[in-house]
């Protein structure tokens, strides 16, 4: 005789095991008690009688708390719903159609788990280990599954989890092609160099997610939040991204092309930036925003100097005429020679701008800034300016070979400044600003 393995029902509290076919057949509790022991008696013997019994009995282990480790074990076709798998290890558990809805996994081990065809919705996977689980399309033709129609939600041949909670959880290597994953929370998750080819994570939450070589090709990633997510050298090739919102991600040397970024259903506009695309649809679809991008790229002037505390004076009237004159005067002030923060933010304002006035006093403090800024954009006049006291820098003369860049004017005052700055031409409008004005 084999030796019985001394469990105890606080290792395994079920709630109940019945054969299937309600209306066909009907469990005493003479069976029932026979399925308790049989799983009793630990995961080999189990699986032995799964193996000759499949069709015979439908398993239902809803609400059960599971304190022990329990990997390799056959539970195809059951029903786990609300099961409680806490800190346990499932490691190559046969999951496959299961139903485990609701079920707690947090801090589970399940790594190598098929779970083909399951049905996770609102399960929580936080911190659970899942490294090369299989979650992609079930075998329709494998003749040992059921898909048994007798859960709560409707079944599909989808893997799905949605509303479910997989935060921190890792994922890594799995293969989980055409998943529904609508809502669900994968923050903190570790998707490298997964499989995620047409998965659906609609109004999923991917903050902080390690995506790194994953595949995620033709995925829908509609109103999906991405902040921070890592998706270097990831394929995000094809996806949907309407309504993404996509802030401080990673994508070195990811492959972008074809983004959708309308409706599914609507005429595709398509961009190969995922981080450009919210802002494509916005300027496509807003109207307001159109009229602001017009504004400032209008009326925007970019001042560029560095301007000591006696000559604070000379820069707030300097603004003040900008703005009398109808324009929008934007200061950067620099304490000291640029950083590369602060250079890449001045191109960007200067890329915006109608036009740019440097204060060449003290010119160490902008001259890397017009270095980074004159050659590149032939589009904005530039306008140098210098105090009487002091001169150009050598190295500005190279600059004078580009026709935007206006002769440069030396004051005393600020009304002489004025004056030369209304004669020199800088806030002439051209004939197509006049007529969007």
């Amino acid at each position: 005789m084999h030796a019985r393995r001394q469990l105890t029902l606080v290792d395994f509290t079920v709630a109940h095991l019945v054969l299937p076919a309600a209306g066909i057949l009907r469990a005493d509790r003479r069976m029932r008690k026979e399925h308790q022991d049989k799983l009793l008696y630990g995961v080999k013997h189990w699986n032995q009688w799964r193996n000759g019994h499949h069709w015979f009995a439908s398993i239902d282990l809803s609400q059960a708390i599971l304190r022990t480790d329990i990997p390799g074990i056959d539970l195809r076709d059951a029903n786990l719903a609300g099961a409680d798998f806490r800190g346990i290890s499932l490691n190559n558990a046969d999951l496959r159609d299961a139903c485990l809805e609701g079920a707690n996994f947090e801090g589970a081990c399940l790594v190598g788990c098929d779970l083909r065809g399951a049905l996770l919705d609102g399960a929580n996977f936080k911190k659970a280990d899942l490294e090369g689980a299989r979650l992609e399309l079930p075998d329709l033709l494998d003749t040992t599954l059921k898909r048994a129609d007798r859960y709560s939600s409707p079944r599909t041949k989808n893997t799905s989890l949605r509303k479910a909670n997989f935060a921190g959880a890792n994922l890594q290597s799995i293969t989980a092609e055409k998943i529904l994953a609508e809502m669900s929370n994968f923050a903190g998750a570790n998707f490298r160099n997964a499989d995620l080819t047409s998965a659906n994570f609609r109004g999923a939450n991917l903050n902080g997610a390690n995506c790194v070589e994953s595949n995620l090709q033709g995925a829908i990633l509609d109103h999906a939040t991405l902040v921070k997510t890592d998706l270097s050298r990831a394929n995000i090739s094809n996806c949907s991204v309407y309504g993404i919102s996509a802030w401080d991600i990673v994508v070195v040397d990811a492959n972008q092309d074809n983004l959708a970024i309308t409706p599914r259903g609507s005429d595709p506009i398509v961009t190969d930036n995922i981080e450009l695309a919210q802002f494509m649809y916005l300027l496509l679809n807003n109207k307001k925003v159109r009229s602001v991008i017009d504004t400032i790229s209008t009326k925007l002037v970019l001042i560029l100097g560095r301007f000591t505390e006696e000559r604070m004076s000379i820069l707030n009237e300097l603004r003040t005429y900008i703005r009398s004159i109808g324009c929008i005067p934007v200061l950067c002030d620099f304490e000291k020679p640029g950083n590369r923060d602060l250079t890449e933010t001045i191109v960007t304002l200067a890329h915006l701008s109608r036009a740019v006035i440097a204060d060449l006093t003290e010119a160490r403090a902008v001259a890397h800034e017009l270095s980074a800024t004159i050659p590149h954009l032939p589009s904005v006049r530039f306008q140098p300016i210098c105090a009487t006291s002091d001169i150009e820098y050598a190295m500005f003369e190279h600059f004078r070979n580009y026709q935007w860049v206006l002769p440069t004017l030396y004051y005393d005052s600020l009304p002489q400044l004025k004056a030369q700055l209304a004669d020199s031409g800088l806030f002439v409008q051209s004939h197509a600003e006049s007529t969007t004005s």
